[in-house]
């Protein structure tokens, strides 16, 4: 990678910060910001064939002067919304119809969303997600769905924008949601949302999260290599499946360094994790599935099966019997002296079993200990001797009809 500083002809801004820039086509449209005295809602066009810029010269309704707005491009309109300057801050949509240089203001009803600045909005199919933002008092961690068509907002905990019927609407999000923050950044690379840094007015952020606009569920994806250092005011460009940050700062410096991130390595690292996180789960719960299936055979072959959904909703295990004391019973619902009795004698038997002992019968043989194998196996030669019963029963009764 070279960095270049190329020549640049025509009328070019004033200086300026917290504006917006977005590519439309071989264009640059730069719009707003501030100069430190004074906010801006100027319009000004860089053709990166020829080098040279200008002020466009626009028509219809510009948006108020202000900064930390944003900028997105919808076919061949641009969508500004929000921002903010000393004074006031704003959760008004301006458009801006490339083809005429016309500005207009949608009449937008419904719940709108709260106004802000330094918040974040991206395109995702027919959908415009906005995350995040300052409201001149407390941070936001919230996303907003609008839909274009009817230009009616919904307020709900998080969403997108619906382009076609320009409607928000909030659906509720999973996962691990990111901490309020403004100044962040959010990309779309490979059907992802990607959010980066940002900060909270007390602290700056480093933590990258992962969106997925379809489910609109947060994931935070481990990454490995060198970690760009906290930031916020940041820029981010995708290129291929790459995200390429640059500069920022953390309050007390400003960067001028550049990281890269490959999102495919990135996206392949945590499905390998997910995979690995699922058979794990699954082995967990068939070893749980196991011990629910061995502890209803013993209580079973106990006569005490009634109390079995307790102790597996309390995840007692056959190895945990020994250890129950009588007040573990009461709490399990065994409150009868008989079935408490039962209860013991089959731990006294099972205690043997681990001595290594046997129970001696009246006829001087011993008996092998009782282990929960033994006692599922018992309870399902019972259950068979039981239906062997049965059917002979019914046959009998047959054959007496018959004569």
């Amino acid at each position: 990678m070279t960095w270049s500083q190329p020549i640049t002809t025509g009328t070019t801004p004033s200086v300026r910060a917290g504006h917006s820039c977005v590519a439309v086509g071989t264009k640059l449209y730069l719009f707003g910001g501030g100069d430190g005295t004074t906010y801006l809602n100027d319009l000004h066009i860089l053709d990166t064939e020829t080098m040279e810029w200008s002020q466009a010269f626009v028509a219809g309704t510009s948006p108020a002067a202000r900064s930390r707005h944003t900028c997105t491009l919808i076919d061949n309109k641009i969508f500004v919304i929000g921002g903010g300057d000393d004074s006031r801050v704003y959760n008004d949509i301006y458009v801006l119809d490339i083809n005429t240089n016309t500005w207009s203001r949608p009449d937008a009803k419904g719940d709108l969303p709260s106004a802000r600045w330094g918040h974040t909005v991206e395109v995702f199919e027919n959908s415009l997600i906005l995350f995040g933002g300052h409201d001149g008092s407390s941070m936001l961690n919230d996303l907003h769905v609008l839909d274009l068509e009817t230009m009616t907002w919904s307020s709900p905990v998080i969403g997108g924008i619906v382009l076609e019927t320009m409607t928000w609407s909030s659906p509720v999000i999973g996962g691990i949601v990111p901490a309020p923050r403004a100044g962040h950044t959010i990309s779309k690379c490979d059907r992802h949302l990607i959010v980066f840094g940002g900060g909270d007015g007390r602290r700056i952020f480093k933590d990258m999260y992962f969106l997925d606009p379809e489910r609109l569920i947060f994931s935070q994806p481990a990454v490995n290599g060198a970690a760009p250092a906290a930031r916020c005011a940041h820029s981010v460009t995708v290129w291929d499946d790459n995200l390429i940050i640059f500069g920022g700062g953390d309050g007390g410096r400003r960067f001028k360094d550049l990281y890269v991130l490959s999102v495919s390595l990135v996206i392949k690292y945590q499905t390998e994790a997910l995979k690995k996180t699922k058979k794990n789960q699954r082995r967990i719960r068939a070893n749980s599935e196991k011990a629910s299936s061995e502890i209803s055979a013993v209580l079973g072959s106990m006569g005490l099966r009634k109390y079995a959904e307790t102790f597996v909703r309390e995840e007692i295990t056959v190895e945990m019997l020994p250890l129950l004391t009588e007040e573990h019973l009461v709490q399990l619902g065994v409150n009868t002296i008989g079935a408490r009795l039962q209860f013991k004698s089959y731990v006294k038997a099972l205690t043997a079993s681990e001595n290594g002992q046997g129970t001696k019968l009246q006829n001087g043989t011993t008996q092998s200990p009782p282990t929960a194998q033994n006692f599922a196996n018992l309870t399902s030669e019972i259950q068979s001797l039981r239906s062997a019963v049965h059917s002979l029963c019914e046959t009998l009764h047959e054959l007496a009809e018959r004569q």
